[in-house]
Order: structure tokens, then C-alpha cells, then sequence
């Protein structure tokens, strides 16, 4: 089954294009999920969770740990900074990837106005049947050669 792009004759997406989409879209995703992470409610459970592995291994590093996570109000500040600079990042990615695909949809509306105009200009099939048609009916003759009575 033909789709309507290739019965038309209209370009695909470029393989530099695809890949450049599929490199946005893991652009995107990253910071997305981190967002999702980064949310102000997630602060207690970064705090409990924290402190629970510090009880259970009091390490320097789990002690770092706890210790950043330990102002809550510094902390709520830090996520909201961090999930900003992934919004931004994660706007970006967007940006590229519409500049990407509004440049193919320009392609492919110039593609189809140039077909319109094709059209336009080039006689048509049913444009010579009619013309036929006519001229049978001027001689009397139907289109089975019967003749109108």
C-alpha cells in the first residue's frame, strides 16, 4: 500500500534528519525524567531515604549525602534551580527539533504547490473525454455509437 507522501511524490525525512530527531528526542528525555525527579514534594523522601542509608552504613560519603539533603528549605531551592536548568535543556531539544520539522513541512508544502501548479498546466484525461464527449454529442453519437433519437 502506497502512503500518500510517495503516491505524491513527496520527499521523506533525510536519514541526517532522523537521526538528528532521535538525538533530540534523548535530549529531551533526560531532563524530562530528571524534572519528574526534581519536584518539590521529593525533598522528605530524599531526606528519609538519605538518612536511612546513612544509619545503615555511616560512611563519609552517605554522610555527604545527608548533609545536602538535610536543609529542606536549601534543598527545595537546589531542585527548584536544577529542575529550571532541565526545563531549559529540555526546551532547547524541543527548538532544534521543530526548526527540523517545520524546515520538512516547508519541503513538503512546496513539494505539493509545485504539483498543484503541475497540474494546473498540464491538460488533464478527464479534460479530453469531456472535450470527446462533446464532440460526439455534436455528431449525434452517443458513446456506444448509438445514435440519439
Amino acid at each position: 500500500m502506497k502512503t500518500r507522501t510517495s503516491k505524491q511524490e513527496l520527499p521523506p525525512l533525510s536519514k541526517a534528519d532522523v537521526a538528528a530527531l532521535k538525538a533530540l528526542h534523548q535530549q529531551w528525555c533526560v531532563p524530562t525524567q530528571r524534572m519528574a525527579q526534581l519536584t518539590p514534594a521529593q525533598v522528605l523522601a530524599d531526606q528519609a531515604a538519605a538518612l536511612k542509608v546513612f544509619l545503615a552504613s555511616p560512611t563519609l560519603e552517605n554522610e555527604q549525602r545527608l548533609a545536602v539533603v538535610a536543609d529542606e528549605r536549601l534543598t527545595r531551592q537546589r531542585y527548584r534551580v536544577l529542575h529550571d536548568a532541565y526545563l531549559e535543556l529540555a526546551l532547547q531539544a524541543k527548538t532544534k527539533a521543530v526548526a527540523i520539522i517545520r524546515r520538512h513541512l516547508d519541503h513538503l508544502l512546496e513539494a505539493a504547490r509545485q504539483g498543484l501548479r503541475d497540474r494546473r498546466t498540464k491538460p488533464s484525461s478527464r479534460a479530453n473525454r469531456a472535450s470527446w464527449m462533446n464532440g460526439a454529442r455534436k455528431c449525434g453519437s452517443g458513446w456506444l455509437g448509438w445514435s440519439r433519437a
